[in-house]
C-alpha cells in the first residue's frame, strides 16, 4: 500500500471515531443497571491535563485520637477547640452538622452517656449499607464508647450472618436459611415481620399451614442449633458478656429449644404455636465464652436473632444492611418492630446509608425524591422509638470509570445535600463521611494509600480504612461531648 493510502486510511479512522465522540451521549449507553458503554468524548481525546491532584496527605496520615485530650472538670472549651483546630485536623469538615446549630438537640444522649457503667444498658443500634458489613466502622466505635462510658458485648446478631463478623464467631447446622427484606426478597414470605435486623433464619422450609397438616409434614420433626462464641479478633470489650436473649416467633407449630453454655444444657422451654414474638432470656455471674441454642420442632420459628451484653454500660449494635439505600423500615410490620424495640431502650439510631442510590440516580429531582423517601423512614422510626436521637452518616466519596479513569459520582453532593436536609427536618444530627475523606475525588487517595484504606472498587474501605473514618466520626461525637460537659461546669 502506498504512503498516501496510508494516510488518508488513517486520517479517515481519527475523522470518523471524531464525529462518534461528538454524537455520542455524554453519559454513555446503559446496557443495564450495572453495565454501560461509553466512549471519550473529542474534548477528552485531546485534553492535556495539567492539572496537579489535590493532596490529601495531610487526611490520610493523621491519627488524631480525642481522648488523649484530658479535660479537667474546669477546663475551658477553647483549649479544646485550638487543639482540634491545629492544621492537621480539619475541624470544619470533621464535625456534626445540627439543624440551625443547635447542639442541644443530643443533650438527653449525652445526657445518658453521663451514667457511667450505669447498670441500665445505653443502646445505639447502627444501621447502614455494605459499608458497615462484618462489624466495620460499628467495631471500633463499640469499643471506644465502652471503654470510656462502660459497657461489653457486642450487641444484637443475626441468626444466620451473612459475612463473617469480627465481633463474634459462629457456628451452625447446614439446613439454616436467612430471609431478608432487603437484596433479594424471598417470595414464598407472605409477611413483613423481619424484626430489628431486618432479616430472619429458619431451619425448616418455609411451609403453608395446609401443607403442614398433610399426612408427610403432620408427625415431621425439624431440629436446628446455632452457636456463638467470643471472638479471637474482636475488641477486648465486645469478647465479654454475661446476659442473652433469643429474639423469635411466628411459629406454627410447638417447638422446644435448649439454651446450652459451654456445651451444658442451662435451660429447656417449650413453645406454643404463635404469630407474635418469644423472647428467650437469661445470664450467668461470669462471662459466657459459648452459646448455643438448639430448636426442635414442627416447624422452624423465624429466629430474629440473639442479643449479647454485659452488665449495663453502652450497648452498639452492627446491622449491616447490604445494598440497602436505608428506604425499607416503613415496609417492616410495625407491630413486631414496636415490640422488639421496646425490649430495649434506645438511645441513639446511627443511620449509615445514600451510596446504594449513587449508580442509579441520573438527575437533581432523583435525589430530592429520595431525600423525601428516607425522610419519611425518619419520621416512622421516631414514632416507633418515642424521644430517640438521631445521626445520620451521609455516603463516603465514591469513584466511577469515566473516560478511563475514577471520578466521584456527579450527583454525589446533591444526593449528601437531600439527607442533610431530611435529617434537619426531622431533628436529626448529620455527619459528611464524604468530606470528612477530604471531599469529592478523595477516594482515589484513600485507594492509594500506602498500606491501601480502601479496595479497588473505589466504593468501600477495608479494615484500616474503616476503622480510620470510624476515629473520625468518634472524635467529631467526643468533640461535642466533651463541649456538653464543659457548658454545664460553667
Amino acid at each position: 500500500m502506498k504512503p498516501v493510502h496510508i494516510f488518508s486510511f488513517t486520517w479517515s479512522v481519527f475523522a470518523l471515531l471524531g464525529i462518534i465522540s461528538m454524537i455520542y451521549p455524554e453519559n454513555g449507553v446503559r446496557i443495564n443497571d450495572q453495565l454501560s458503554l461509553d466512549f471519550p468524548s473529542i474534548h477528552s481525546l485531546f485534553e492535556i491535563d495539567s492539572a496537579e491532584k489535590k493532596d490529601f496527605s495531610q487526611i490520610i496520615d493523621n491519627d488524631f485520637d480525642i481522648d488523649s485530650i484530658e479535660l479537667s472538670k474546669n477546663a475551658k472549651i477553647d483549649s479544646l477547640k485550638m487543639a482540634l483546630e491545629a492544621d492537621s485536623i480539619r475541624n470544619w469538615q470533621l464535625q456534626l452538622h445540627y439543624p440551625n446549630g443547635d447542639k442541644s438537640v443530643l443533650y438527653p444522649f449525652f445526657t445518658e452517656l453521663e451514667k457511667k457503667n450505669s447498670k441500665k444498658p445505653i443502646r445505639i443500634m447502627h444501621y447502614g449499607d455494605s459499608q458497615i458489613e462484618g462489624d466495620r466502622i460499628t467495631g471500633y466505635l463499640r469499643n471506644k464508647l465502652q471503654s470510656k462510658f462502660g459497657g461489653s458485648g457486642p450487641g444484637l446478631i443475626p441468626a444466620v450472618p451473612l459475612v463473617r463478623s469480627a465481633a463474634f464467631e459462629y457456628e451452625a447446622s447446614e439446613n439454616w436459611k436467612r430471609y431478608t427484606l432487603y437484596g433479594k426478597v424471598d417470595t414464598l414470605v407472605t409477611h413483613k415481620k423481619y424484626g430489628p435486623l431486618v432479616n430472619f433464619g429458619r431451619f425448616s422450609p418455609i411451609l403453608s399451614d395446609s401443607i403442614l397438616r398433610t399426612p408427610e409434614f403432620i408427625d415431621s420433626i425439624f431440629t436446628g442449633t446455632i452457636t456463638y462464641k467470643k471472638s479471637r479478633l474482636s475488641y477486648g470489650t465486645t469478647k465479654v458478656f454475661y446476659n442473652y436473649q433469643l429474639l423469635f416467633g411466628n411459629n406454627k407449630k410447638q417447638v422446644t429449644v435448649k439454651t446450652l453454655i459451654e456445651d451444658s444444657i442451662i435451660q429447656e422451654r417449650t413453645f406454643l404455636p404463635s404469630k407474635g414474638l418469644h423472647v428467650l432470656q437469661g445470664n450467668q455471674n461470669k462471662p459466657i465464652e459459648s452459646i448455643s441454642f438448639k430448636f426442635e420442632g414442627g416447624d422452624s420459628p423465624d429466629v430474629y436473632g440473639v442479643n449479647l451484653e454485659g452488665k449495663g454500660g453502652v450497648i452498639v449494635d452492627n446491622i449491616a444492611l447490604r445494598g440497602s439505600s436505608g428506604t425499607l423500615f416503613r415496609k417492616m410490620d410495625s407491630n413486631l418492630l414496636s415490640k422488639t424495640y421496646n425490649l430495649y431502650d434506645i438511645k441513639l439510631l446511627i443511620l449509615q446509608f445514600g451510596g446504594n442510590v449513587m449508580p442509579y440516580i441520573d438527575s437533581e429531582k432523583e435525589c430530592l425524591q429520595y431525600g423525601r423517601w428516607f425522610e419519611s423512614q425518619l419520621q416512622y422510626l421516631k414514632n416507633l422509638i418515642p424521644g430517640v436521637s438521631i445521626i445520620v452518616i451521609g455516603p463516603s466519596d465514591m469513584g466511577t470509570m469515566e473516560n478511563g479513569e475514577y471520578n466521584s459520582y456527579p450527583l454525589l453532593p446533591n444526593v449528601r445535600d437531600a439527607l442533610k436536609t431530611a435529617t434537619f427536618n426531622k431533628g436529626g444530627v448529620y455527619w459528611d463521611m464524604m468530606e470528612a475523606m477530604g471531599g469529592m475525588n478523595s477516594m482515589e487517595a484513600w485507594v492509594d494509600a500506602t498500606p491501601a484504606l480502601a479496595g479497588k472498587d473505589y466504593v468501600h474501605f477495608n479494615l484500616r480504612g474503616a476503622g480510620k473514618i470510624a476515629q473520625m466520626f468518634y472524635n467529631a461525637l467526643i468533640k461535642d461531648y466533651n463541649e456538653f460537659q464543659t457548658k454545664k461546669s460553667e
